[in-house]
């Protein structure tokens, strides 16, 4: 819907991923973005349980957090909604292990995958912007303490390429509605 573009533009990348899956599996199937954030909801736990294991470097924390995420409803809850916050939260969770494990290995490969998910993570639901800059943060003491730039242009690359494709994504639906989009 026009008007729901214009009023909400900051949900632009929902639009998009519903747009792709709806092609798909058929207009208006709810089931199969259910579906998508069941699997959302694995992956958090997933990584959540990775993530905890890898700041502790021990196991037993990793098992409380399991323990917790069987308490955690509205993971459980927000499954049947079409908010895109599980996606949201699986992207950014995924982006800050590919963090540590940057900080750790230094392979360049995880610098694009944490590119991809915290790009994801910010396509989906604009309130991971906050994720994004504390990665920046974490980043810049990181590189501070290593008298390094390399970690901030790390940082700097996923700032980079969600700009370039939030700014693709407004301009293909703005050529496609044939109207300029506002700020909401």
């Amino acid at each position: 819907d026009l008007d729901y573009i214009s009023a909400y533009p900051h949900q632009l990348g929902l639009i998009a991923l519903l747009e792709q899956i709806y092609r798909v599996f058929g207009w208006e199937n709810y089931r199969a973005f259910q579906a998508l954030n069941a699997l959302g909801a694995a992956g958090i736990v997933f990584v959540g349980h990775r993530l905890v294991k890898e700041i502790s470097g021990r196991e037993e924390p990793g098992v409380y957090f399991l323990i917790l995420m069987l308490c955690c409803w509205p993971l459980i809850i927000y499954v049947a909604f079409v908010y895109g916050e599980i996606l949201s939260i699986f992207f950014s969770l995924l982006s800050l292990y590919i963090l540590m494990i940057y900080f750790k290995k230094r392979r360049k490969r995880d610098i694009l995958y944490m590119a991809l998910s915290i790009t994801a993570a910010c396509l989906i639901r604009s309130n991971c912007y906050i994720v994004l800059a504390a990665m920046g943060c974490v980043a810049a003491v990181k590189s501070v303490s290593e008298k390094t730039l390399r970690h901030v242009l790390a940082v700097l690359a996923c700032t980079v390429l969600f700009f370039l494709a939030h700014t693709a994504l407004v301009k293909v639906y703005e050529q496609r509605l044939g109207i300029e989009l506002n700020q909401g």
